[in-house]
């Protein structure tokens, strides 16, 4: 119960509209923290300590980028939860109501080179490839994977048919820089082209760029098609271009596109 947590008072709370995190995550307007009184909170709850650790490593971006102020973490029970700032306005995909597609994704890839141009140096909490690719197998262990998120060209795929491609694409060698881990649309807040801040962070880790831009194209293509778009080859070549890239290397967008379809959480 949400009335576990301490400093909180029972107030009103709902759901974000978007998201298969196995998190549970909860939106509180209004609600009253000790020393925190009328702010609007966002608090994640989850039986993983992941909830924590991505909780001190936002403290610790807090000095290079924009993202959520953090109020409180810690635990209660055999819950892990973090109190944190609700940041104010509009998913990064609903600027494609108001503004070109071409500026949309030239803004889109450049937020993306930004986040990856922070120095890593002492990051608390580093979810490296090799980490990530043990949490997978945690994962498949445990029988905690949903098949029925995969992408449509995976559709009908076992888990372990899954696994198995992944393995075969693994890097020999790796671009390494710090990666946010899901930076789908919906996880960065903007108002206008002003970045609000970035959301999401428990997958951070210092690892190969393509992991972010991987994640970058596939959530560019969702969202381009829900809006009436096209995704093409031009799409992608202003993508890569924007980013400062000059040719995609598609096995490694393949790799991590298989990595995040059995990454849980």
């Amino acid at each position: 119960m949400l009335s576990r947590i301490p400093g909180l008072e029972a107030k009103p709370w709902v759901k974000p509209p978007i998201g298969f995190s196995k998190d549970e995550v909860y939106i509180i307007k209004k609600g009253y923290i000790d020393g925190f009184k009328e702010k609007d909170i966002v608090i994640k709850k989850s039986s993983r300590e992941e909830v924590v650790l991505e909780a001190i490593n936002f403290e610790w971006l807090q000095s290079f980028c924009k993202v959520p102020k953090i109020y409180r973490y810690g635990m209660v029970g055999c819950e892990f939860y973090c109190m944190m700032e609700f940041l104010p306005g509009v998913m990064f995909q609903e600027l494609l109501k108001s503004y070109p597609k071409e500026q949309v994704i030239q803004k889109y890839a450049s937020l993306i080179r930004q986040f990856h141009e922070i120095d890593p140096s002492g990051l608390p909490h580093n979810h490296s490839l090799e980490q990530k690719i043990k949490q997978v197998e945690q994962s498949i262990k445990d029988k905690t994977i949903n098949p029925s998120h995969f992408e449509k060209e995976l559709k009908g795929w076992s888990i372990d048919a899954v696994y198995q491609k992944l393995l075969e694409y693994l890097p020999t060698q790796e671009d390494l820089v710090l990666c946010h881990g899901d930076v789908c649309m919906p996880n960065i807040m903007m108002n206008g082209l002003e970045l609000v801040g970035y959301i999401d962070i428990v997958g951070i880790g210092v690892c190969d760029r393509y992991l972010d831009i991987a994640i970058g194209l596939r959530s560019l293509r969702y969202n381009l098609e829900a809006y009436g778009y096209r995704f093409d080859d031009d799409v992608i070549e202003l993508f890569i271009k924007e980013y400062g890239i000059c040719e995609l290397d598609k096995d490694k967008v393949y790799l991590y596109i298989l990595l995040d379809e059995l990454t849980v959480g």
